[in-house]
Protein backbone atom coordinates (compact mmCIF):
# COMPACT_ATOMS: atom_id res chain seq x y z
CA UNK A 1 0.00 0.00 0.00
CA UNK A 2 2.97 2.31 0.55
CA UNK A 3 3.73 1.94 -3.16
CA UNK A 4 0.24 3.17 -4.04
CA UNK A 5 0.65 6.20 -1.79
CA UNK A 6 4.14 6.96 -3.08
CA UNK A 7 2.80 6.72 -6.66
CA UNK A 8 0.17 9.31 -5.80
CA UNK A 9 2.76 11.49 -4.12
CA UNK A 10 5.08 11.19 -7.13
CA UNK A 11 2.26 12.09 -9.49
CA UNK A 12 1.34 15.10 -7.35
CA UNK A 13 4.98 16.25 -7.37
CA UNK A 14 5.17 15.81 -11.15
CA UNK A 15 2.00 17.82 -11.65
CA UNK A 16 3.05 20.66 -9.37
CA UNK A 17 6.57 20.97 -10.80
CA UNK A 18 5.84 20.80 -14.53
CA UNK A 19 4.08 23.11 -16.91
CA UNK A 20 0.92 21.22 -17.85
CA UNK A 21 -2.62 22.37 -18.25
CA UNK A 22 -5.18 21.92 -15.52
CA UNK A 23 -6.99 19.42 -17.72
CA UNK A 24 -3.82 17.33 -18.19
CA UNK A 25 -3.12 17.51 -14.47
CA UNK A 26 -6.64 16.33 -13.70
CA UNK A 27 -6.28 13.42 -16.12
CA UNK A 28 -2.94 12.44 -14.58
CA UNK A 29 -4.37 12.60 -11.08
CA UNK A 30 -7.42 10.57 -12.08
CA UNK A 31 -5.16 7.91 -13.60
CA UNK A 32 -2.94 7.88 -10.50
CA UNK A 33 -5.94 7.54 -8.18
CA UNK A 34 -7.34 4.68 -10.27
CA UNK A 35 -3.95 2.93 -10.25
CA UNK A 36 -3.58 3.42 -6.49
CA UNK A 37 -7.11 2.09 -5.89
CA UNK A 38 -6.34 -0.98 -8.01
CA UNK A 39 -3.16 -1.61 -6.05
CA UNK A 40 -4.99 -1.22 -2.74
CA UNK A 41 -7.67 -3.69 -3.90
CA UNK A 42 -4.93 -6.13 -4.90
CA UNK A 43 -3.26 -5.81 -1.49
CA UNK A 44 -6.63 -6.27 0.23
CA UNK A 45 -7.32 -9.46 -1.77
CA UNK A 46 -3.87 -10.78 -0.91
CA UNK A 47 -4.39 -9.96 2.76
CA UNK A 48 -7.75 -11.78 2.79
CA UNK A 49 -6.24 -14.80 1.04
CA UNK A 50 -3.35 -14.83 3.51
CA UNK A 51 -5.73 -14.59 6.46
CA UNK A 52 -7.84 -17.48 5.10
CA UNK A 53 -4.68 -19.54 4.64
CA UNK A 54 -3.51 -18.76 8.18
CA UNK A 55 -6.96 -19.61 9.53
CA UNK A 56 -6.87 -23.02 7.82
CA UNK A 57 -3.40 -23.63 9.28
CA UNK A 58 -4.67 -22.67 12.75
CA UNK A 59 -7.64 -25.03 12.37
CA UNK A 60 -5.37 -27.86 11.24
CA UNK A 61 -3.03 -27.22 14.16
CA UNK A 62 -5.94 -27.18 16.59
CA UNK A 63 -7.27 -30.46 15.20
CA UNK A 64 -3.80 -32.00 15.41
CA UNK A 65 -3.36 -30.81 18.99
CA UNK A 66 -6.76 -32.21 19.94
CA UNK A 67 -5.93 -35.56 18.32
CA UNK A 68 -2.53 -35.65 20.02
CA UNK A 69 -4.12 -34.76 23.36
CA UNK A 70 -6.68 -37.53 22.96
CA UNK A 71 -3.97 -40.02 22.00
CA UNK A 72 -1.94 -38.99 25.05
CA UNK A 73 -4.97 -39.29 27.33
CA UNK A 74 -5.78 -42.72 25.87
CA UNK A 75 -2.19 -43.85 26.37
CA UNK A 76 -2.13 -42.61 29.96
CA UNK A 77 -5.42 -44.36 30.67
CA UNK A 78 -4.04 -47.61 29.22
CA UNK A 79 -0.93 -47.27 31.39
CA UNK A 80 -3.08 -46.55 34.45
CA UNK A 81 -5.21 -49.64 33.80
CA UNK A 82 -2.11 -51.76 33.16
CA UNK A 83 -0.60 -50.49 36.43
CA UNK A 84 -3.77 -51.40 38.30
CA UNK A 85 -3.68 -54.88 36.79
CA UNK A 86 -0.03 -55.33 37.81
CA UNK A 87 -0.90 -54.16 41.30
CA UNK A 88 -3.80 -56.64 41.45
CA UNK A 89 -1.49 -59.42 40.25
CA UNK A 90 1.09 -58.54 42.91
CA UNK A 91 -1.59 -58.45 45.61
CA UNK A 92 -2.92 -61.82 44.45
CA UNK A 93 0.59 -63.28 44.43
CA UNK A 94 1.28 -61.91 47.91
CA UNK A 95 -2.01 -63.32 49.15
CA UNK A 96 -1.06 -66.68 47.75
CA UNK A 97 2.68 -66.75 48.50
CA UNK A 98 3.09 -64.24 51.32
CA UNK A 99 4.93 -60.92 51.15
CA UNK A 100 7.91 -60.55 48.83
CA UNK A 101 11.37 -60.46 50.35
CA UNK A 102 14.37 -59.31 48.41
CA UNK A 103 12.45 -59.15 45.15
CA UNK A 104 11.39 -62.82 45.13
CA UNK A 105 8.96 -65.02 46.98
CA UNK A 106 10.46 -67.55 49.36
Amino acid sequence: MNFALSSLNGMFTKITHTNITDEEAEELLDAAVIQAADEIRTYARQARATEKHLQSIRQANTAEQEATGKANRDYLEQERVAGLRRQEELCAAEAKNGPRRGGTWN
